[in-house]
């Protein structure tokens, strides 16, 4: 994902009217602020943008630059969401529209600031301006946008919201690009299984199998919706019989995730694993209880 946002900012840069620039800043100012971005040198970009900010308060470009530069700084443990947001804020506060690409991406990295500052409504609202400012059939910034506003939609438990976004994903991405497409159809998945729609969860988890065996998550969540998609109650000796056969199944999917779970060596979601297995395997006993009853 972050190569595709390093080469969003090329375009964004290649598309960029820099006749705008020209407001009493010295040329070597200009000249080191784009030979240092191009140079992915952004300390320096930081160091120039903040003379040239002294000099024009008022250029978005600048501030764009220092935004993209203080993004690329940050690490896990140190980063300053808050000056991103604002930068990015003054870069759309200055912008002067005359390219709506680079008007979708002051939104597209302010909503990924705000992602980090766990801003998700906010977030939410930058995403949608940045997607309506563009046409994103057949691109992959549109693949990004969307995936990247469900998983917002995510947080703020609009889970129809993020299922229309994962699927708007799903259409954009490239052909040959199947890891994505695998993430994007568990992501959903797990979306669909929020809401009670069980089988839908399966058909996702199912598809993401087809793509990638060696999986998990996908067989985790196939298992999981398996079992929740019981009724709570069984009216015939036919329904116990069925129900029995679906927890078996979801047994199986179970199983396969735990072996491959201990392989990648994921303890905590091996442990998360064998509870739901032990709900499954009390569900078998006690349907069988039933039936011999």
């Amino acid at each position: 994902m972050k190569k595709i946002f390093l080469f969003l900012i090329l375009v964004f840069v290649l598309n960029f009217n820099f006749s705008v620039l020209a407001n009493d800043i010295p040329q070597g100012l200009l000249d080191s602020i784009n030979t240092a971005f191009n140079d992915k040198n952004y300390n320096k970009v930081v160091q120039v943008a903040n003379k040239i900010i002294k000099i024009d308060s008022t250029n978005s470009y600048v501030y764009k630059l220092r935004a993209i530069a203080n993004q690329e700084l940050c690490s896990e443990s140190n980063c300053n969401y808050k000056a991103i947001v604002d930068d990015y804020s003054k870069a759309i506060k200055y912008d002067d529209r005359t390219s709506s690409i680079n008007s979708s991406y002051l939104y597209h990295g302010r909503a990924r600031a705000r992602l980090k500052l766990k801003e998700y409504e906010d977030a939410v609202a930058d995403y949608t301006t940045a997607i309506n400012l563009n046409d994103f059939n057949s691109f992959e910034w549109g693949t990004l946008l969307f995936f990247e506003r469900a998983e917002a939609r995510i947080e703020i438990e609009d889970y129809n919201g993020a299922i229309f976004d994962y699927t708007r994903a799903i259409k954009l991405i490239k052909k040959n690009n199947n890891f994505l497409k695998m993430v994007f159809y568990i992501k959903r998945g797990y979306a669909y299984l929020k809401i009670n729609e069980y089988k839908k969860a399966i058909k996702d988890a199912t598809k993401a199998i087809k793509i990638e065996e060696n999986n998990s998550p996908a067989y985790f969540l196939r298992g999981k919706a398996k079992v929740l998609s019981i009724p709570s109650k069984a009216k015939t000796t036919y329904d116990i019989l069925d129900y029995i056969s679906v927890c078996e199944s979801a047994s199986q999917d179970l199983n396969i995730a735990k072996e491959y779970s201990l392989m990648e060596n994921d303890m905590e979601y091996y442990k998360e694993i064998l509870e739901t297995q032990k709900v499954v395997n009390e569900a078998i006993e006690e349907l069988r209880n039933i039936l011999n009853n």
